[in-house]
Protein backbone atom coordinates (compact mmCIF):
# COMPACT_ATOMS: atom_id res chain seq x y z
CA UNK A 1 0.00 0.00 0.00
CA UNK A 2 2.74 2.43 0.85
CA UNK A 3 4.69 2.07 -2.30
CA UNK A 4 1.28 2.09 -4.22
CA UNK A 5 0.59 5.64 -2.12
CA UNK A 6 4.24 6.78 -2.33
CA UNK A 7 3.25 9.89 -4.52
CA UNK A 8 0.58 10.62 -2.35
CA UNK A 9 2.96 10.39 0.83
CA UNK A 10 5.70 12.38 -1.33
CA UNK A 11 3.00 15.81 -1.98
CA UNK A 12 2.18 15.31 1.68
CA UNK A 13 5.94 15.83 3.13
CA UNK A 14 6.40 18.39 0.42
CA UNK A 15 2.97 20.41 1.82
CA UNK A 16 4.63 20.22 5.40
CA UNK A 17 3.06 16.61 6.74
CA UNK A 18 5.82 15.48 9.86
CA UNK A 19 6.85 11.56 9.72
CA UNK A 20 4.28 11.23 12.61
CA UNK A 21 1.45 12.11 10.18
CA UNK A 22 2.46 10.12 7.52
CA UNK A 23 3.06 7.09 9.91
CA UNK A 24 -0.28 7.48 11.31
CA UNK A 25 -1.86 7.23 7.92
CA UNK A 26 -0.22 4.35 7.17
CA UNK A 27 -0.82 2.06 10.72
CA UNK A 28 -4.92 3.87 10.45
CA UNK A 29 -5.16 2.41 6.63
CA UNK A 30 -3.59 -0.84 8.23
CA UNK A 31 -5.40 -1.31 10.82
CA UNK A 32 -8.99 -0.49 9.04
CA UNK A 33 -7.89 -3.34 6.47
CA UNK A 34 -7.27 -5.59 9.43
CA UNK A 35 -9.83 -5.11 11.84
CA UNK A 36 -12.38 -5.17 8.24
CA UNK A 37 -10.58 -8.46 7.60
CA UNK A 38 -10.50 -10.30 11.28
CA UNK A 39 -14.49 -8.93 11.65
CA UNK A 40 -15.34 -10.48 8.50
CA UNK A 41 -13.54 -13.66 9.23
CA UNK A 42 -14.62 -14.44 12.42
CA UNK A 43 -18.12 -13.75 11.42
CA UNK A 44 -17.53 -16.13 8.34
CA UNK A 45 -16.41 -18.47 10.72
CA UNK A 46 -18.84 -18.38 13.19
CA UNK A 47 -21.40 -18.49 10.79
CA UNK A 48 -20.10 -22.05 9.06
CA UNK A 49 -18.80 -23.16 12.80
CA UNK A 50 -20.75 -26.68 12.36
CA UNK A 51 -19.46 -27.49 9.16
CA UNK A 52 -15.85 -26.45 10.57
CA UNK A 53 -16.36 -28.98 13.82
CA UNK A 54 -17.05 -31.70 11.08
CA UNK A 55 -13.45 -30.89 9.74
CA UNK A 56 -11.20 -30.12 13.08
CA UNK A 57 -11.12 -32.56 15.74
CA UNK A 58 -11.68 -31.87 19.54
CA UNK A 59 -13.29 -28.07 18.43
CA UNK A 60 -16.93 -27.43 19.31
CA UNK A 61 -18.42 -25.54 16.87
CA UNK A 62 -18.65 -21.83 19.08
CA UNK A 63 -15.39 -22.69 20.70
CA UNK A 64 -14.97 -19.55 22.89
CA UNK A 65 -10.95 -19.97 23.20
CA UNK A 66 -10.69 -21.29 19.02
CA UNK A 67 -12.24 -17.86 18.46
CA UNK A 68 -10.56 -15.60 20.41
CA UNK A 69 -7.09 -16.70 20.45
CA UNK A 70 -7.14 -17.46 16.38
CA UNK A 71 -7.83 -14.00 15.98
CA UNK A 72 -5.57 -12.15 18.15
CA UNK A 73 -2.85 -14.51 16.58
CA UNK A 74 -3.92 -12.85 13.35
CA UNK A 75 -3.97 -9.48 14.74
CA UNK A 76 -0.66 -9.64 16.29
CA UNK A 77 0.90 -11.24 12.94
CA UNK A 78 -0.83 -8.25 10.97
CA UNK A 79 1.17 -5.79 13.52
CA UNK A 80 4.49 -7.30 13.60
CA UNK A 81 4.12 -7.49 9.64
CA UNK A 82 2.91 -3.73 9.34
Amino acid sequence: MVNERSHEIGVRIALGAQKSDILRLVFSHATRLVAAGLTLGTISAFSLSRLLASFVFGIKPADLLTFTVAPLALLIAASVAI
